[in-house]
């Protein structure tokens, strides 16, 4: 019975999945940009473009990061994302070691089934997030103007990376050996006067974010491109391996919690009433994986003809000339009786 909690997270991932496969089949990154039309930087066009040339700062521009071969430079935009090297002690209770340091060995915890997992106290060693801080400055390029690019995929941002220890004395240009207490620096950035291609939005000589995707890039056209047809491709199998993840994990967490009140009877038989419900749970969950993985490939193909024009027009023509078949044949039945 402990496991009835399990009922609604089940259904709420085979809830899920068909709306992450769909969103899967609706990343168009690199066709809204491919759309955009290459204009000149002092033509003042509008509409969705694409320019290119050099950025320079409207106002004055912000100091690039200390420390880095960028340090004499300008910059027009500075993201400065701030961790903490920090040490955590916390007791895990998992049938699975921990990869973290095992400090201590604790007493297992068990359930009212009687089923027992073991406990650890453990030590982990990681950067924790303290803030994140961006600075821009407004730039044109030719005749447009652009207030902010916070919101812009951004591509090719220079970066750099410094410590400083806890010793506030000592500067640490390692990775490698922080001590806990050191303060980690990342720094991305687009220099003054470099070269960048944007996209976006174009309306009385300022170019901001529309409907279509606002592009600021400091790799040429074609490697833009490039990038952003890898960012679909990876944003796409991500979120079809989710939406498989979520239905197949959905069925099998559904199956083993309908079964785990019949399978209490297992806790009466002697010696091997333990192995045979690990047994049966087993063989229940991977039915539910079948289940959900053949449903998952179903609805892949329905999604893949709903997303493609020419695959619905294929689908429609099917079944219109299987139902005029159908049609045909019953009429030349009629005419024979």
């Amino acid at each position: 019975m402990n496991k009835i909690w399990l009922f609604p997270i089940s259904f709420l991932f085979i809830f899920l999945s068909p709306f992450v496969l769909w969103n899967s089949a609706s990343q168009h990154k690199a066709s809204d940009f491919k759309s955009a039309k290459e204009a000149n930087i002092e033509s003042g066009q509008e509409g969705y473009i694409v320019i290119e040339g050099n950025a320079v700062a409207n106002e004055d521009a912000l100091s690039c990061p200390i420390n880095s071969e960028d340090e004499s430079d300008k910059c027009i935009y500075v993201m400065t994302n701030t961790e903490e090297y920090t040490k955590t002690i916390d007791e895990v209770c998992s049938s699975n070691k921990p990869e973290d340091t095992i400090l201590e060995n604790l007493a297992p915890k068990c359930d009212d089934t009687g089923d027992c997992v073991p406990c650890y106290k453990t030590e982990k060693f990681e950067w924790a997030h303290i803030d994140t801080k961006v600075e821009e400055s407004k730039f044109s390029i030719g005749e447009y103007k652009l207030n902010s690019i916070s919101s812009a995929n951004k591509i090719g941002l220079e970066q750099f990376e410094k410590i400083e220890s806890a010793n506030p004395t000592e500067l640490i240009i390692d990775n490698e050996d922080p001590n806990v207490g050191d303060i980690k620096y990342s720094y991305q950035y687009y220099k003054n006067n470099q070269d960048l291609v944007i996209a976006g939005d174009a309306r009385k000589n300022e170019i901001y974010r529309g409907d279509k995707e606002f592009v600021v890039s400091s790799l040429g056209y074609g490697e833009t491109l490039n990038n952003l047809k890898s960012q679909d491709s990876f944003a796409t199998n991500g979120l079809r391996a989710m939406s498989f993840f979520l239905i197949t994990c959905g069925f099998s967490l559904l199956f083993t919690t309908i079964a785990a009140i019949p399978l209490l009877i297992t806790k009466v038989i002697p010696f091997v009433g333990k192995d045979i419900k690990n047994i049966a749970n087993t063989i229940i969950g991977f039915a539910g994986f079948l289940i959900g993985t053949i449903i998952w490939i179903l609805m892949f193909i329905i999604v893949s003809i709903l997303k493609s024009p020419f695959l619905l027009v294929l689908l429609v023509i099917g079944i219109a000339g299987f139902g005029y078949r159908v049609w045909s044949k019953k009429k030349e039945i009629e005419e024979k009786n």
